[in-house]
């Protein structure tokens, strides 16, 4: 999303994205190691943990000291109080399952994108119990703690095809170039596997958190196990 509007808007962020595909890009870390603000690069990615709020604010007024007729988006994974407005994608329940399974699919601990729930990998028998635990974790960060959101942009939306997104960014004051349809067509289409089952829709619509339903995936079990206020344990 991030990689369209900088290509779409004369604006600038504290991270560049490098093109692995015709419809995947990764960050460019060593743009983000070099950029003159640490605490602003420290807030775009997983380790925000790290971010300290006061030495951040001195950084915003700096970074809108240094050059007034610079417009920034900053990507920011922390829920602090900004006097800066801010834009939420906003997941809900249904979508849940796909940024689960989209995420751990694609990134892993060593690229510092997901969130080290259980540093300790050795009280694990096997990686594929790690990975119930980090779905349940991600599941819970996602259906149990969310923010007050002032200007949505939902994924819904997002996924919902190209006119769709563009309509939904210029209600914010956001463009898309025409030139960037190629590629996020492209990324629509290799996501569609990540997509929630229609039976997970079915029974989260009528709030049947049966998370031992043969037929749902294990990021749709473990999306259930939450809703039904459980505890984590090992899912088949």
């Amino acid at each position: 999303m991030l990689k369209m509007l900088l290509e779409s808007n004369n604006v600038y962020s504290q991270n560049q994205y490098l093109l692995a595909g015709k419809e995947q890009t990764l960050i460019d870390y060593e743009y983000v190691k070099k950029f003159k603000y640490d605490q602003i690069a420290k807030m775009s990615l997983i380790n925000y943990n790290l971010v300290d709020p006061i030495l951040l604010h001195q950084q915003f007024l700096e970074l809108e000291r240094d050059d007034p007729s610079k417009h920034w988006i900053l990507k920011s994974h922390c829920y602090i109080e900004f006097s800066y407005p801010v834009i939420d994608i906003v997941v809900g329940d249904e979508l849940a399952p796909f940024v689960i399974k989209a995420t751990l699919a694609k990134n892993s601990r060593k690229k510092n994108l997901v969130p080290d729930y259980h540093p300790s990998v050795s009280e694990f028998d096997n990686l594929d119990d790690l990975y119930k635990f980090d779905c349940y974790n991600y599941s819970y960060d996602l259906l149990k703690n969310q923010h007050e959101v002032k200007t949505p942009l939902l994924l819904e939306h997002i996924l919902g095809g190209w006119e769709q997104l563009a309509k939904s960014l210029r209600t914010i004051d956001l463009k898309l170039n025409n030139s960037c349809k190629e590629y996020y067509e492209a990324w629509l289409s290799a996501n569609q596997m990540y997509l929630p089952s229609k039976i997970f829709k079915v029974m989260l619509q009528a709030k049947n958190w049966n998370y031992n339903h043969p037929d749902l995936s294990i990021e749709e079990k473990y999306c259930f196990l939450v809703l039904a206020n459980k505890e984590f344990s090992i899912l088949s």
